[in-house]
């Protein structure tokens, strides 16, 4: 059977968003200022978070937020969320980089809820 993902927040350690699909982890810290909200789809499997970070450059993504989403082995699933100080950032960021490119992989983005990012 395959693993239930976990998340991994940023380069520092895991926590992750709650849902039924995903397995029991801690609840990642809130950031207070944070309204919106963004799920990546597409992400490759060893990506740094530098790079996810980059990406969103000029779009003011808190960086403490970056969730990428891991299986149980470890393996990255491919998925992540990001969080920005206003829905409009959110929304902005994906309108101009919606299916845009991190390194060579193509990426989806989706406006998504504070409980999904959670």
């Amino acid at each position: 059977p395959a693993a239930s993902p976990r998340a991994v927040r940023g380069a520092t350690g895991p926590a992750a968003p709650s849902g039924s699909a995903l397995a029991a982890r801690p609840v990642p810290p809130r950031a207070p200022s944070a309204t919106g909200y963004v799920r990546m789809r597409g992400l490759a499997f060893d990506v740094d978070p530098s790079d996810v970070l980059s990406f969103f450059a000029g779009h003011r993504p808190d960086p403490s937020s970056l969730i990428v989403l891991r299986k149980r082995d470890g393996r990255a699933t491919g998925e992540g969320y990001l969080a920005f100080p206003s829905r409009d950032d959110a929304a902005e960021a994906l309108g101009r980089l919606d299916r845009g490119s991190i390194g060579r992989r193509f990426i989806e983005l989706f406006v998504c809820s504070r409980e999904k990012y959670e």
